[in-house]
């Protein structure tokens, strides 16, 4: 098709996509409660999940059809989409393969929190209309969200007592490459490093996306999913079918899991797998030492920010979820967990300082959590009052039910461990 024609067809593209969207939504708001409807919406939905920088829009006339709030996290959306198709798909991957580039030692990918959609695998009469959907990390996710909040907490919540699927409710990690591609339309994860490995000639054969359910804790994705099992398993077949050892590559929780994992086969197999299995570690944006934004998750469910969750999934979090829902949801995640910060105040820093605090600094990133100044009847004033990692962590068990303080005592440890020998003054 020629450019002329192509420019010619955009305008009827762009109305045309907008017009369905439009019709999608107004649908939905009056047939989401309607059982022999529901089905019908979600396979349109689950149509729309084809990521939106793939359809080459400009722009979309939706201006004056939503409400100004909605309209801002769409644009932010579709512009991320916009500049990554101006990028050009495969490009690093074909100019390396030009060069001589070609498969060497496998890869295994392993994602990070909220990254790995979820889906149903419950098969009750209340819950097999949505088997196999998708719950988390999908377009058709929001929709669930809004119109029936009260199942999809329902389905991601975890039992708070034992940390795993409650009574009659089963979810479960989605499988393959697609699991981690792309959150939603228009917010890649994984996507574009699949595809350029794939320009230099890996496929499926070579690339393992370790997906996992990141609301267990670890031992738990151990002995639900055999998760550990699983990923040590495939690094074996690695050696054993290509004779190479394996790059292993994580992001964000994915670093975290990652330690976790070397140390797991590391006593399963002994000192000597890893060098023998694997030929590097790539830890992309690893959350090594915690994360300070999952503190405030924990403590009030803020969302606002997060860099892994996308804005529009934040958005929706924070207008329709009330402070306490999204509290209550996030604690019943024993993984979230594992992203509290760690090593205390000889990492983080205190009110004197900290290691990463500029010479010039008028404040300390020491302090991980201020109550603001707070005045009271009789112009009586309640001065702020600051807290450190080393304070933040019994707030926290204080103001959180007994549950989730015994899954932290028997999961976590957030300290740091000293050599009395090699430090006599500690």
């Amino acid at each position: 098709m020629s450019n002329l024609e192509s420019r010619g067809q955009r305008p009827y593209k762009a109305w045309w996509i907008a017009g369905v969207a439009v019709l999608v939504a107004v649908v939905s708001l009056i047939v989401a409660r309607r059982a022999e409807f529901s089905n019908h919406i979600d396979l349109l939905l689950d149509s729309m999940d084809e990521p939106l920088n793939r359809l080459k829009q400009t722009g979309l006339p939706y201006g004056n059809i939503m409400p100004p709030d909605i309209r801002e996290q769409m644009e932010k959306m579709l512009g991320s989409a916009r500049k990554w198709y101006e990028t050009q798909d495969f490009k690093v991957g074909r100019e390396l393969a030009k060069k001589g580039a070609e498969p060497h030692h496998p890869v295994v990918l392993l994602p990070g929190i909220v990254s790995t959609g979820l889906e149903s695998w419950s098969t009750s009469e209340e819950q097999s209309p949505f088997f196999r959907k998708r719950l988390w990390g999908s377009t058709s996710m929001i929709q669930r969200a809004l119109f029936d909040k009260d199942h999809w907490v329902r389905n991601l919540m975890l039992d708070p007592a034992t940390g795993l699927d409650p009574e009659g409710t089963r979810v479960r990690a989605a499988q393959g490459l697609d699991a981690a591609s792309y959150f939603a339309a228009g917010y890649w994860v994984w996507s574009k490093i699949i595809e350029n490995l794939a320009a230099v000639g890996y496929d499926i054969n070579q690339l393992y996306l370790a997906s996992y359910d990141w609301r267990l804790s670890m031992f738990n994705l151990e002995e639900r999913d055999r998760f550990f099992s699983r990923i040590m398993s495939q690094i074996e077949f690695h050696t054993l079918a290509y004779g190479k050892k394996t790059v292993l590559i994580s992001h964000s929780m994915g670093g975290t899991v990652a330690l976790y994992f070397l140390k797991w086969v590391e006593r399963k197999r002994g000192s000597s797998w890893i060098d023998e299995h694997l030929e590097a570690f790539v830890n992309l944006s690893g959350t090594l030492l915690g994360v300070p934004k999952a503190m405030p998750a924990l403590m009030t469910g803020e969302m606002r920010d997060t860099v892994q969750a996308p804005a529009m999934l934040a958005y929706l979090l924070e207008r329709f979820f009330s402070a306490q829902e999204r509290a209550e949801l996030f604690r019943s995640w024993a993984g979230s967990a594992s992203l509290i910060p760690k090593g205390g105040n000889a990492v983080w820093g205190d009110e004197h300082g900290a290691p990463d605090d500029l010479a010039n600094a008028t404040k300390t990133h020491g302090i991980m959590m201020e109550y603001a100044e707070r005045h009271s009847h009789g112009n009586e004033t309640r001065p702020s009052r600051k807290l450190s990692v080393d304070e933040v962590y019994p707030w926290l068990r204080m103001h959180s039910d007994k549950h989730f303080q015994k899954m932290l005592h028997s999961n976590y440890s957030f300290g740091i461990e000293r050599d009395p020998a090699a430090d006599p003054g500690e």
